[in-house]
């Protein structure tokens, strides 16, 4: 635990303490992606994007903060706590009752948000919340025409949908970045103004997270690289399904 001046001090929650995030030092895709969406989901309600499936009060906002800050870096391969699902059910799953309902829920939910309005709705694959697309399959068909049938199937759900196939990969060096410059921390120092109306400014974090590092200007690194790029960089879909997959692949050559 680093040492802090007084008035630094009145800054930190009662729960900050940078020790708590020493396991973000992983290069584990799954890991990294388990951490970023338990921050990513209270960012959306941060910035009041309404959640067809979920529905967090301001009160259970505030306890997932604290308990994210008294985790820290949570090591979660290959426990109960993963986010990450596997493989087999993230690509291709049968769907249950209560999924139906929730793809209702999910078409309600564009619907009250006049997402889709005076646009073509007639089928399911019209909704592709979270980057899914709904289908159903004839078993009775021979495999080799299902599978060329898939195929056809989703170049045309992709086109619609100006979607593509994420090819992306997150380097050893990238997830290094992260956490060289604290990036989780810094999150979770922001929610927890933020949940409370409050402002953190750029020089009390950098005061809070770097109170060592006296080989750069680091109220520059918040502002200029924490803030405004690794950030938005990190809470983005494309690096939470670039981290998905990279782990899904990685156990799937485990198990060849």
């Amino acid at each position: 635990m680093s040492k802090y001046p007084e008035e630094i001090k009145k800054l930190i929650p009662q729960h900050f303490c940078t020790d708590n995030y020493s396991k973000s030092t992983t290069l584990d895709p799954q890991e990294w992606h388990d951490n970023i969406e338990k921050r990513a989901v209270i960012e959306r309600f941060l910035k009041g994007y309404e959640d067809p499936f979920y529905d967090y009060s301001k009160k259970q906002i505030k306890a997932m903060i604290e308990d994210n800050m008294i985790v820290g870096f949570e090591s979660t391969h290959k426990t109960q706590n993963s986010i990450t699902f596997n493989i087999h059910e993230v690509l291709l799953q049968s769907i249950s009752i209560n999924e139906l309902e929730m793809i209702s829920d999910d078409v309600r939910h564009y619907f009250k948000n006049e997402e889709y309005q005076g646009n073509d709705v007639n089928d399911y694959s019209s909704f592709t919340s979270m980057g899914f697309a709904y289908a159903s399959v004839n078993l009775n068909a021979p495999d080799e025409l299902l599978i060329k049938s898939f195929v056809e199937w989703l170049k045309k759900i992709r086109s619609k949908h100006n979607s593509t196939q994420k090819k992306n990969r997150i380097s050893d060096s990238v997830l290094r970045r992260w956490q060289a410059n604290k990036v989780i921390e810094y999150i979770d120092l922001s929610q927890w103004y933020r949940i409370r109306n409050q402002k953190l400014h750029d020089y009390q974090a950098a005061a809070i997270l770097f109170p060592n590092d006296l080989s750069r200007n680091t109220v520059d690194v918040i502002t200029k690289t924490i803030r405004k790029k690794l950030v938005p960089e990190i809470l983005s879909k494309d690096v939470s399904w670039a981290l998905m997959f990279q782990d899904h692949e990685l156990r799937w050559k485990e198990n060849i």
